[in-house]
Formats: C-alpha cells, sequence, structure tokens
C-alpha cells in the first residue's frame, strides 16, 4: 500500500521515498481508523482460510514458512514495528493475529467439528461415523481410527480426523459450533512454532 504512494516518481529522490512520510501516512491512516487488520482480514485470510483443511497438509515446509513471513510482515505493519524489534510472540499478542500453524489447527478442527455435527446425509459424515467410536470412560470425546492400508491415505482429512481429534483438549461433541469456535480459539495459543 505504502509503495503504490511513491511509485509516482520513479526516477526522483524527494519526499516520498522517505521513511518518515511513509510512517507519516500510516498515522494518518491509523488515525482515520483505516487499518491494517482490514486489509488482513478482507484479503490476506480470506485468501489463506480457504481450502486450509484440504491444501494445508500437502504444503511443504518452505511455503509454510513464507506464508507465515506474510502473516508477520503485516502484523508488524498493525504494530508499527518497521525495523521487526519485537519478537514473534510480542507481534501475535499485540495485534492478536494468529501464526500459520496455529491458523492450521484451529481451522482443521473446526471443520472437523461441523463434518460430525452435519446431518448424516452427506458421504463425508458417513465415513466419519463409520471411522468412529465413543469411549465410556471418557464421555464426551469421540475417537477415530485410521483406515487407510496406503501412505497417500493418510493425507484425506477423514483419515487425518484422529489426529485433528486429539488437538482438541476439551470435551466437545456436545458443543454449539459457536461455543466450540470460541472455545477452540482460547485453547489453542495463537503462536505456534513449526
Amino acid at each position: 500500500m505504502l509503495n503504490c504512494l511513491s511509485l509516482g516518481n520513479r526516477g526522483k529522490k524527494d519526499k516520498l521515498m522517505t521513511k518518515d512520510f511513509e510512517l507519516a501516512i500510516c498515522e494518518k491512516y491509523r488515525r482515520e481508523k483505516i487499518g491494517y487488520l482490514s486489509v488482513y482480514y478482507d484479503i490476506i485470510l480470506s485468501h489463506i482460510l480457504y481450502g486450509l483443511p484440504v491444501w494445508g497438509v500437502c504444503i511443504s515446509h518452505v511455503d509454510a514458512s513464507r506464508i507465515n513471513k506474510v502473516l508477520f510482515k503485516v502484523m508488524c505493519l498493525h504494530c508499527f514495528d518497521f525495523k521487526r524489534e519485537k519478537t514473534n510472540l510480542e507481534l501475535c499478542t499485540e495485534s492478536g493475529l494468529r501464526n500459520f500453524p496455529s491458523l492450521r489447527i484451529v481451522s482443521d478442527t473446526t471443520m472437523l467439528h461441523r463434518l460430525c455435527h452435519k446431518p448424516e446425509s452427506s458421504s463425508i459424515t458417513a465415513r466419519l461415523i463409520q471411522q468412529s467410536f465413543t469411549n465410556f470412560r471418557n464421555q464426551g470425546r469421540i475417537y477415530f481410527f485410521d483406515d487407510s492400508r496406503r501412505k497417500v491415505g493418510r493425507t484425506s482429512f477423514i483419515n487425518r480426523a484422529k489426529a485433528i481429534s486429539e488437538l482438541i483438549p476439551f470435551p466437545w461433541p456436545d458443543l454449539s459450533f459457536h461455543a466450540f469456535k470460541k472455545r477452540i480459539k482460547i485453547s489453542v495459543p495463537i503462536l505456534i512454532h513449526s
């Protein structure tokens, strides 16, 4: 956003190219309550969360670190930390935004809850019910098992349900979706090191 302000005078080294002018523009937008959070939620987060339970498993470590780097740049802009003097934990707590591994856990667990509470007419829900059981000793928990015979089958969302359900630290099958989402956001830390 700030670079587009300085594109008008490409060859000149004037006031538009200095960092002081860019900081003044940032302060102006902050005073007018036009923040980077609206850009974050409208553009960046919507693109990341679209299909994250599906493509989040297949992503390489390098690509995950690139996404994390973009998220931390937005946090730096939001916290006005242009020289990167704050740690990642300070940025996450001050801005209230999550890093990529934390977003992935929240997205996967909410998708699992949504699928388990769907009407049983869905084929995915029917497969989840076939691959799950409840234990009378630990009521309030659903246990899933992986029935994949090949390594390729372990990346499907249904076969990952066991690993995803183990990330949920509280009894969840009886909770409504909104209560579950609120509780999972509280229980999953904002910053998870990958």
